[in-house]
């Protein structure tokens, strides 16, 4: 059964707001551009659904928007703090429910879920504590931080896997660590029973606790 198509409002084309855009168009959906700044718009009209001019942080443009015809909103207005937060009150106002906002920093991000928002996110801080994993743990390809401490994490098979097996059993009794699969050739295989061979390309799909990956990376047998 095919996707059911999003229609999703960008307001804010900057650099973040045109990833956003340009993704969830490449997914499907249809989305419309907003953006104070001509050139902005310009730039990324030819390659999303449509694209217009207009001030969120003014209520007559937003009602003009027509946001009743959208699923969701993404406001990503840039370094203007009171914009952001005029354009986050003026959609809460039209009534829309689905709204993300990207905050600055944590001042911020209080003020907007003291307005009612609920999606609020950090890109900046996100992707330093992201890039602070990957550099603590220099096996690690990518992750996913499920809660806490517990992570979905794709780890490049150590060396010492790559000349002899690889048992699942002994990765969980000694490191308490599931490998949930294999990525091989850009194709995710099963993880087997028993003793796996193991080239040095490929990379394992690792759950469990974040330090237990970092042992298992920087340990012995498994």
């Amino acid at each position: 059964m095919a996707q059911s198509r999003r229609n999703v409002v960008v307001i804010g084309l900057g650099t973040f707001g045109m990833a956003v855009a340009r993704e969830l168009t490449r997914m499907g959906d249809r989305v419309l551009g907003v953006d104070v700044k001509e050139a902005e718009v310009a730039s990324i009209a030819d390659e999303i659904d449509s694209a217009l001019v207009a001030d969120a942080a003014d209520m007559k443009a937003v009602r003009e928007i027509g946001l009743e015809a959208y699923d969701a909103v993404v406001i990503s207005i840039g370094e203007n703090m009171q914009s952001s937060i005029l354009a986050s009150m003026n959609i809460l106002e039209a009534g829309c429910t689905d709204v993300w906002v990207k905050a600055q920093n944590d001042t911020h991000k209080t003020i907007l879920e003291r307005i009612g928002i609920q999606n609020v996110v950090l890109p900046e801080a996100n992707e330093g504590l992201h890039l602070a994993q990957l550099v603590h743990n220099p096996r690690m390809r990518n992750y996913l931080c499920l809660w806490d401490e517990v992570f979905l994490a794709e780890i490049r098979v150590p060396s010492r896997f790559s000349t002899r097996g690889f048992s699942p059993q002994r990765l969980k009794e000694k490191y308490a660590l599931s490998c949930l699969g294999v990525i091989r050739d850009k194709q995710v295989f099963p993880i087997e029973d028993g003793e796996q061979n193991l080239g040095e390309d490929d990379r394992l799909i690792l759950f469990g606790n974040r330090a237990d990956i970092r042992r298992f990376a920087d340990g012995s047998d498994a």
